[in-house]
């Protein structure tokens, strides 16, 4: 670990932290869960929920869909690390990262081959500007925006912009999904992408541009956003049979009619790609998901001084 602990420091010069994720998945759920005594410590976690300016919640109180967007602001600024000790702290205590080492470790040590990755931190790439892209023979056969409780002014406003935006970043990868074998008929994957604003633009230039984050193992072991792998398969592999059983699936599963199933997710085709957003907050999520899922900023927040 001392050797890993400098590693991370030298890639942290320059002073505005990082990012810093295992080979097959990041710990993003590390900040939502105070962890002793490597994890997340409880002064840590409440300056980030004061930084938000979090209500102090109770009947009557904020909505859910607002407190939700509040933690997960929260817990993203959570993910920036400013000390090699903080990198090891996240990974330690994020069960997505125990998982995949658990996984690795069970084809045995001797086929070890998970990396510590650590980027620059930077603070365009935000929750509501991931989109889960889906790619079958180099091709986009859907869109989706990530955050499936959550609507966003930002999508809804510029639908049109982020497709455009993630169609080039695609067509900029080709080339090296081609060189990795990514990019035949029958190879698919789900690519994430940030979309954020392009800096300084020139006449005629686009005022977004897509970044990509991480490419992903195309089927249910990753998750459709706001597509499904029962319902939209065949929508989603691009008309392709990848798996030799898209008809037998069909039999049992049959495809829906083309639109999402919930009213409050919209549609819109953009130069032949489908892409699906909330036109309005999920209306199942509520007070009773925030105790399961966030109860130590719910208690953090209760038990804060009344100002």
């Amino acid at each position: 670990i001392g050797g890993l602990l400098a590693e991370l420091s030298r890639r942290r010069a320059g002073g505005g932290g990082c990012f810093v994720r295992m080979g097959p998945r990041s710990p993003k759920d590390a900040p939502t869960i105070l962890a002793q005594p490597w994890g997340l410590p409880e002064g840590r976690l409440r300056a980030a929920l004061a930084g938000v300016g979090l209500p102090r919640p109770g009947p009557g109180g904020e909505d859910a869909h607002e407190m939700l967007r509040l933690f997960q602001t929260a817990c993203y600024r959570l993910l920036r690390v400013t000390s090699a000790d903080e990198a090891i702290a996240l990974l330690v205590s994020s069960s997505r990262v125990m998982e995949d080492i658990c996984h690795t470790l069970d084809h045995g040590e001797a086929g070890w081959d998970m990396s510590v990755v650590a980027r620059t931190w930077d603070s365009d790439i935000v929750l509501e500007r991931e989109f889960r892209t889906f790619v079958v023979g180099g091709e986009i056969t859907a869109i989706s925006q990530y955050d499936d409780q959550l609507r966003y002014d930002f999508i809804v406003e510029h639908r049109e912009e982020i497709v455009r935006a993630i169609l080039r970043a695609v067509s900029h990868l080709r080339p090296c999904l081609q060189r990795l074998g990514l990019a035949s008929p029958q190879t698919a994957l789900v690519v994430d992408f940030a979309v954020v604003p392009a800096g300084v633009q020139g006449e005629g230039e686009a005022a977004l541009t897509a970044r990509l984050i991480e490419l992903n193992p195309f089927g249910p072991m990753t998750g459709a956003a706001l597509f499904t792998w029962t319902d939209d398969r065949r929508r989603l592999q691009g008309g392709e049979d990848i798996f030799g059983d898209l008809a037998d699936h069909e039999l049992r599963h049959p495809p829906s009619s083309g639109g999402p199933a919930a009213e409050w997710v919209g549609e819109q085709t953009v130069e032949g790609v489908p892409f699906r957003y909330l036109t309005a907050n999920a209306p199942g999520f509520t007070w009773d998901h925030l105790e399961a899922f966030w109860p130590d900023y719910l208690q953090l927040l209760r038990s804060a001084p009344q100002k």
